[in-house]
C-alpha cells in the first residue's frame, strides 16, 4: 500500500469522477476468483480490453487506494432523527441517509487487501456462512466500508506527473527494453501531453500508453 497522505476534499464529484473505479455493480460478474483481487468478481473491463488490464494492474501496484463511497456517496445527514425532526419542526421531508458512515465528502486511504470475506447461504432456518472468497478485501479504517462490493467501491488515485512517468519509464525498461529509442521518447511525450491535459483519469491515459506501445501504434502523432 503507498505511504503517500492523501489530500482532504470537500466535493469528492470534482476531483475525482465516479467513472474507473473497481468494481461496477452493474457489471456482469465474470465468475472467476483470484487472490488479491480486491476490486472483486464484478468488474469487468469493457469486454476484458487487456490494455485497460494491465494500465490497471501497472497502477494498483504502487498507488493509494481510495474509498469510493467516502468520495462519492451522500454522507450522514442525521440518519432517522433527523428527518423526524425536520418534519415536525421544519414541515420538510428530508433524507437523513442513516446507513452512511461518513460525515463528509473526502478522501480516504483504503488498506492492502489483507480482509477475507465469508459466503453466505440461505436455507429454511436463515443464513449460514461456508467458507471464504479467495480474492481479499481492502477496509476504510474510519468506517468500515468493505471492499469489493461488500460496501464500498476501489478508486485509484491520480498521481503527479513526474510520478506518473517515471511508472511509465520504469514499465518500459522492464517489458519493452527493446523498444526504438525514438518511440520510447514518443511514448514519453505523448504520455506528459495527455497527462498535462488533465481531463483524463490516470488509468484513462496510461491505458491509451499501453495500447500505444504494445500495438506499435506512432504514425499518429
Amino acid at each position: 500500500m503507498s505511504h503517500a497522505q492523501p489530500e482532504s476534499s470537500s466535493d469528492g464529484d470534482a476531483e475525482y469522477p465516479r467513472d474507473n473505479y473497481f468494481h461496477d455493480l452493474s457489471a456482469a460478474d465474470d465468475g472467476v476468483e483470484t487472490p488479491d483481487r480486491d476490486w472483486g468478481s464484478h468488474h469487468s473491463f469493457k469486454d476484458y480490453d487487456k490494455h485497460e488490464a494491465i494500465a490497471h494492474s501497472l497502477l494498483r501496484n504502487s498507488a493509494t487506494m481510495l474509498c469510493a463511497r467516502t468520495l462519492f456517496a451522500p454522507p450522514n445527514n442525521g440518519g432517522r432523527l433527523a428527518e423526524l425532526c425536520a418534519w415536525l419542526f421544519d414541515d420538510e421531508c428530508i433524507d437523513g441517509h442513516g446507513d452512511a458512515l461518513h460525515t463528509d465528502n473526502r478522501a480516504v486511504e483504503l488498506t492492502d487487501p489483507e480482509l477475507h470475506v465469508p459466503k453466505n447461504a440461505g436455507d429454511q432456518f436463515g443464513t449460514h456462512e461456508y467458507g471464504q472468497y479467495r480474492h481479499r478485501r481492502r477496509l476504510n479504517p474510519e468506517t468500515g466500508y468493505v471492499s469489493g462490493g461488500e460496501s464500498t467501491a476501489v478508486v485509484i488515485q491520480d498521481r503527479s506527473e513526474e510520478q506518473f512517468l517515471a511508472l511509465i519509464r520504469e514499465w518500459l525498461d522492464a517489458c519493452h527494453s527493446n523498444l526504438r529509442d525514438w518511440k520510447r521518447q514518443a511514448t514519453i511525450r505523448y504520455a506528459r501531453r495527455l497527462k498535462r491535459g488533465g481531463d483524463q483519469r490516470d488509468v484513462d491515459v496510461l491505458t491509451k500508453i499501453v495500447t500505444k506501445v504494445r500495438t506499435d501504434d506512432f504514425d499518429r502523432e
